[in-house]
Formats: C-alpha cells, structure tokens, sequence
C-alpha cells in the first residue's frame, strides 16, 4: 500500500517567509518618501519658529537705546544688570551681548518665561560687537554695532539673523 500524493494547493512554510519578506521591503521602499516629506516638513516648522523666535528677541535688543544712559561700558550686562530680568535692568543695546537662553526657559521681553510645545527644545544667544568704521577716528566712540541672535535646538542652528545698529545720537 503506497501513499499517494495528492495535489495539494498552498505554500510551503518557507515560500510564506520569503513572501513577507518580500513584502515588507516594498512596504518600506514604499514609506520612505513619505516619512522623508514627513521629516522635511518638521525641520521647516520648527526652522520657522525659530526665525520667529529670534526676530522677537532681535526686536526687544534694538527697543533700547544705543549708548548705555549710565556712560560708556563694555558689551554685556553691568554688575548690576540681571539677563533674568533684563525687562527691568537692560537699559541699552550692548547689555544683550552674550545673553544665554536656554531650552525650556526662554522669555519674552516682558520677562515672563514663554513655553510650548514647539519651542520646548529651543535656546536663543545673543552677541553684540561694537563696529568700528576705517574713517572713524580711533578716541572717538563707536557708532555702529552689529546685533546677532542664533536660535538652535541642541543639535544645530536653526536660525541666525544679524543688524548692523547705527548710534543715531
């Protein structure tokens, strides 16, 4: 008594691997455009926020006056200035040089914090470098500074705008 073989319809355990194999490589071929649109998309809103974020603190910097009204002083806040409360104590545009935000306590110019979702990872730096002009004459204070803020997310820099302030004294 022999065993017959019958034709037997179906896949083989093996076959059935290799088919979903198969399968999720196309799956994922098929994705990665999207996932790609997907992270551009994101980088652009969050570059967008952080231009946002930079012109708002470039604005409060040039609300101040050029020349610090207690006399000439060097870039960066006096002794007596608080960047915590630069609301109350900043009284002049160089005050702002070296100003350090970093993510999660970021403030806006009335100095309360300012957070949300979008901006949770984000840090703000401001530099301030006075500029002086070849025909200036050297005892003579500088007239013109130039204002940079950069705003990063930990990884790389996702904006950085710049102001050339003339003394307009």
């Amino acid at each position: 008594m022999g065993r017959r073989q019958t034709g037997r319809a179906g896949f083989t355990l093996a076959e059935a691997l290799v088919a979903a194999a198969i399968l999720a490589i196309a799956v994922a071929a098929a994705s990665l455009p999207f996932s790609a649109s997907l992270m551009g998309s994101q980088r652009r809103s969050d570059q967008a926020e952080a231009i946002r974020l930079a012109e708002a603190l470039m604005e409060e910097v040039l609300s101040h006056p050029f020349h610090d009204p207690d006399g000439p002083s060097s870039p960066g806040p006096e002794i007596d200035e608080d960047p915590l409360r630069r609301d109350r104590d900043f009284d002049n545009v160089d005050d702002y040089h070296g100003l350090v935000e970093e993510a999660g306590k970021l403030r806006n110019a009335d100095g309360q914090l300012i957070y949300n979702q979008e901006i949770a990872l984000l840090s703000r730096l401001a530099t301030v470098e006075y500029v002086r002009m070849p025909e200036q004459p050297g005892g003579s204070p500088t007239s013109f500074a130039v204002v940079q803020i950069a705003v990063s997310n930990g990884k790389e820099e996702l904006a950085r705008i710049a102001r050339l302030v003339a003394d307009e004294d």
